[in-house]
């Protein structure tokens, strides 16, 4: 369950992450500034959504068929598709960094008071929150106009652009995500068992992990300041992008199609070891954004003039954001719990108890069954004549038999059990075993090992460890 978790959120949480920045970047409102009304504003705003949720959903709906294509094809080169969705993701992202830039210096150009377009342009632009027009000593400033049209003539492509990169991203990381489907199943385990839907839960909780807290985020970045969302989608897009180099790297020279000097070679190795600071940087700028809605929304504007409604709908809508905050706040500390903390927690693998002592004698194993009678987990070893340590277990089953196994499985192979709250699991899939079926073959059981019990004592011949030591060589 706890690597389905943290292995959803490690891949899909960035790329997620940076999609609510594009669209709170997008959200920025020049309405306020331009010379437009606010029917004109509540339009474009809308168009902008529209198509923005149309970038996600293809980019969401085409990750989907790559894992599918990657898991039951061989038409999928993995390498190649990472290497041009990283290229695609570089230069629509220099596309964007651009346009924004463009679309910041337009907006400045709008929100001109009257005395500091005087001084920029030696004309008095009216200031356009009047909602009529940009005017110059009460006539049309053709100006300004310009600088309006050109504002109409970048959106559209700045909503474009956005919408492929939105679409780039989720379809270059969530086939990760999504092939966590295939971990569902153990070969051995039934389809119906606690373990499955353990692993089922997991990827879900992941899922709404990651879906909830940037899904608040960014309707609760819809209000910030214009600055603070160029600010953090600068940020963000540039540390993305700057990923996606390094994982072009990466291909071009696993492919032997560049050559990269020593120094480069370990600034990409440090690189690719240390991926999880992209994640790093997109979650604390998440913070930034979600703290900011919470400083900018405990005093809602409330206009001098306005009347009980207004009022009333200026603190619904101060409520809402601070709601929103709130809620990022709590998907990204859960998303920050489970890439430090879970990921530990998940990664952890116990340390195998001392061998406990037994006899040989007559060339067999000799262990007294009132050492072992305590229905918990008890591990010994030999060591063969090759020099090879053989480990077994034994545990009383049911209270009136004993499963006796090797410390090895057919499917994780000699990494050994060891013993949690009653409770036998094994080290590399951390899979529960049913005590009562210790001592027969299937699934990660351990593989059953010869033995009789006479007289209180359970004896192994040797013989038998001595033909399974391939199993731990």
């Amino acid at each position: 369950m706890l690597g389905q978790y943290v292995s959803v959120i490690q891949a899909a949480a960035p790329a997620v992450l940076l999609v609510s920045l594009l669209w709170i970047w997008q959200a920025a409102r020049f309405g306020a500034d331009c010379a437009i009304t606010q029917t004109q504003e509540s339009r474009a705003l809308g168009l902008t959504r529209r198509l923005f949720a149309s970038g996600v959903a293809a980019g969401i709906a085409a990750a989907l068929a790559l894992a599918v294509l990657r898991e039951t094809t061989t038409w999928i080169n993995r390498e190649l598709v990472s290497m041009w969705s990283a290229v695609a993701i570089v230069v629509l992202t220099l596309l964007t960094l651009v346009l924004s830039v463009l679309k910041v210096g337009r907006g400045r150009i709008c929100a001109m008071d009257p005395a500091t377009s005087r001084r920029m342009t030696g004309k008095a632009v009216a200031p356009a929150d009047s909602r009529q027009g940009a005017l110059v000593d009460g006539q049309p400033n053709t100006h300004a106009l310009r600088e309006v049209a050109g504002l109409i003539v970048v959106e559209p492509i700045i909503r474009v652009v956005f919408a492929m990169l939105s679409a780039v991203v989720l379809f270059a990381a969530l086939p990760a995500a999504f092939l966590q489907f295939t971990s569902f199943l153990v070969p051995g385990q039934p389809v119906f068992s606690t373990d499955t839907l353990l692993r089922v839960v997991g990827f879900l909780l992941g899922t709404i992990t990651v879906a909830m807290g940037s899904f608040a985020f960014a309707k609760a970045g819809e209000g910030l300041s214009r600055r603070l969302a160029f600010v953090l989608l600068i940020v963000g897009a540039v540390v993305y992008a700057a990923w996606q180099v390094v994982v072009v790297a990466q291909v071009l020279f696993s492919r032997r199609l560049i050559k990269l000097s020593h120094d480069a070679f370990m600034a990409l190795v440090w690189a690719v070891n240390h991926q999880g600071i992209v994640l790093f940087v997109l979650t604390t700028l998440a913070l930034v954004g979600a703290v900011a809605c919470l400083r900018a929304n405990r005093r809602p504007i409330i206009p001098a003039d306005a009347n009980a409604a207004q009022t009333r709908l200026a603190k619904a809508h101060a409520l809402s954001k601070i709601r929103f905050a709130c809620l990022a706040l709590l998907g990204v500390g859960a998303i920050i719990f489970a890439v430090t903390v879970g990921a530990w927690l998940n990664e952890y693998t116990p340390e195998l108890s001392e061998p406990e002592p037994f006899t040989i004698s007559n060339g067999q194993a000799i262990v007294p069954l009132e050492d072992v009678s305590d229905g918990h987990m008890h591990r010994f070893a030999y060591v063969t004549s090759d020099g090879i340590e053989v480990r077994f277990i034994v545990v009383m089953r049911n209270g009136v038999s004993y499963g006796v196994g090797l410390d090895a499985c057919e499917i994780c192979g000699a990494t050994g059990y060891y013993e949690r709250d009653g409770n036998i699991i094994c080290r590399l899939c951390d899979v529960i075993m049913n005590i009562a079926t210790i001592g027969f073959r299937g699934g990660c059981n351990p593989i059953p090992l010869g033995h009789q019990i006479i007289d209180g004592q359970l004896i192994i011949d040797l013989d038998d460890l001595e033909s399974v030591s391939h199993i731990f060589a």
